[in-house]
């Protein structure tokens, strides 16, 4: 056997050769002593673990060792590419050469010479990577995310078009679209990937073309996307995004803090239910983040709310708001228990003082339209909550679908002259009405003018739009309960209060909310397709699945129905 050649490290860092007899020998450990400035060079490329009274190294940034040509071969995949969609690794570094001195104290360290480099040939990697055992993302680097295939059949065909090929990140694709909401089936993590050129874009809004060899057939994408404030439900409030005009409203000011900036921003109306501190303290948030950024809102109340805007807006010191260079105007209006309306603005140019606007008598209805836009209507009732409390109905109106296959075939694109064609369909438009047509795409920016009676083709069918409810904050009296039947009836989506479980009736009597059971009740008499509880006590906290079952089960047993009272 040849001899192995070994160094003898010096105590001015300089090497010496002398030759070393081959043979096993472990490595010093912390009761074996060795002469002072001698150490042992083992020449074998590996993980090394220090001993340190039978544990790892003591200082933590001891890496292990590898071959300097394993992170070239580790790299690259079968056809000589980077290696994509793997799970995360952990990167090699180059052995560390460690010297201990009398004491047994690691003093210095050298670093290894790397490996020579190596030619690695067009074969897959034989070394083991490191799989995430549970979530990717608790790991440094993360696999990434494959593209989903929404539809089965002839979608899963067309849904990569073209092979990969070398300058680019990952093969085109064209995913058929697919709304969340109102399909026929619920899809899970539902996703659109469009790729243009080389960069990759996620779309929140999904749509899925109609297509006999589908799995999954729906109907069309929603004007109104909707949910609540606080995803666990224990704090009121909804967030309504209106969908393609960049625009939201709110229901109740509570505890909105935590949503981001560029949501609030977007907030065009905000609708009050009642001034309780939970669903009204979030309107200093809203304001001092709208200053200087924001140039209007509107906010509904009930009885007074005028007022109480104006004593919010009165307690702050405004001596340079009126210079910012984005003015902002607040629009407040109230509605009576007798249905008359009062208005004010509060414009930041005047230091927000009040400017009264015309009252407008009631007219005894139950049911008051508050806002009535081409998109959508805001409809509110007065219930009690041993003081008066609006309840909401947001209607989403008719909904034009178009049929985008033959936008193409006319040598358009689609843009927002959609909506204006949308409208004008809507408002029965006749044939000549002119609709401007602007585009933009990889050509360039593009303008036409067509008619209606043209564009009429585009226009597959009408739907009738969604009816959604937001209620909070009342007694479970049947005054409440056939106020809440005008205003929701057949409603599609129902966000309802469930405060209590019914077991503690008498704490939701005391405190003039409702129980799950109530709320379920009030569903099944209003004729709800779906409910949504919010609301619930902190002492649920960690029983939301009974609040839920019992509201549930309360909508669907007609037999067991509980007199309100």
């Amino acid at each position: 056997m040849k001899r192995a050649l070994g160094r003898r490290v010096t105590d001015d860092g300089e090497a010496e050769r002398r030759q070393v007899d081959p043979g096993e020998e472990r490595l010093a450990t912390a009761e074996q002593r060795r002469r002072q400035g001698e150490m042992q060079l083992v020449d074998e490329i590996g993980e090394k673990v220090l001993a340190h009274r039978r544990d790892a190294a003591p200082d933590p940034h001891v890496a292990a060792a590898g071959d300097g040509a394993r992170p070239l071969e580790r790299r690259r995949d079968a056809i000589g590419d980077e290696v994509e969609r793997r799970a995360t690794s952990h990167r090699e570094r180059r052995a560390r050469v460690m010297r201990e001195d009398e004491d047994r104290r690691v003093v210095r360290r050298r670093v290894a010479p790397p490996a020579l480099p190596a030619v690695v040939g067009p074969r897959p990697a034989h070394r083991t990577e490191h799989v995430a055992t549970e979530d990717p993302r608790a790991d440094a680097g993360e696999a990434r995310r494959r593209e989903v295939v929404v539809a089965a059949g002839r979608a899963a065909a067309l849904a990569v078009d073209r092979a990969k090929r070398p300058g680019r990140p990952s093969p085109s694709v064209q995913l058929l679209a697919a709304a969340a909401e109102r399909c026929r089936h619920a899809l899970l993590a539902a996703g659109p990937i469009a790729v243009e050129g080389h960069a990759e874009r996620r779309h929140s809004h999904l749509r899925h073309r109609r297509n006999s060899f589908a799995a999954i057939v729906c109907n069309v994408r929603t004007t109104l996307d909707v949910r609540l404030v606080n995803a666990d439900a224990f704090e009121p409030g909804l967030v309504v995004d209106v969908r393609d005009e960049k625009r939201a409203l709110l229901f109740d000011l509570g505890e909105i803090g935590h949503l981001a900036p560029r949501v609030l921003l977007r907030v065009s109306h905000a609708f009050v239910s009642h001034t309780h501190m939970d669903h009204f303290a979030g309107f200093d948030h809203l304001l001092a983040l709208g200053l200087g950024r924001m140039k209007r809102l509107v906010l509904w109340g009930g009885p007074g709310f005028v007022d109480q805007i104006e004593h919010k807006l009165r307690a702050y010191t405004w001596n340079v708001v009126h210079r910012y260079e984005v003015p902002m105007t607040i629009e407040a209006h109230a509605l009576g228990s007798d249905g008359a309306r009062t208005q004010a603005t509060f414009d930041s140019t005047q230091r927000f003082a009040r400017s009264d606007g015309v009252a407008e008598n009631g007219d005894e209805a139950v049911v008051a339209v508050l806002l009535d836009e081409p998109l959508f209507r805001v409809s509110a009732c007065i219930v009690d909550h041993e003081m008066p409390v609006l309840a909401f109905a947001i209607d989403e109106k008719a909904q034009v679908r178009v049929a985008v296959d033959r936008i193409a075939a006319m040598g358009l694109a689609t843009g927002a002259w959609l909506r204006t064609l949308k409208r004008a369909v809507l408002a029965g438009a006749p044939d000549e009405t002119p609709i401007e047509l602007a585009w933009r795409d990889r050509s360039g920016e593009h303008a036409e003018r067509r008619s209606v009676g043209e564009l009429r083709p585009l226009v597959l069918d009408t739907i009738p739009g969604r009816r959604i409810g937001y209620v909070t904050d009342l007694r479970f009296t049947p005054d409440n309960v056939e106020r809440l039947a005008l205003l929701l009836d057949g409603v599609d989506v129902l966000h309802i209060e469930s405060v209590f479980l019914d077991r503690d009736r008498d704490q939701a009597l005391r405190k003039n909310h409702l129980t799950a059971r109530q709320a379920g009740e009030i569903a099944r008499r209003v004729g709800a397709k779906k409910v949504v509880p919010f609301h619930f006590s902190p002492r649920y906290r960690g029983d939301e699945a009974e609040l839920r079952r019992e509201v549930e089960a309360a909508r669907r047993d007609a037999a067991g129905a509980i007199a309100a009272g």
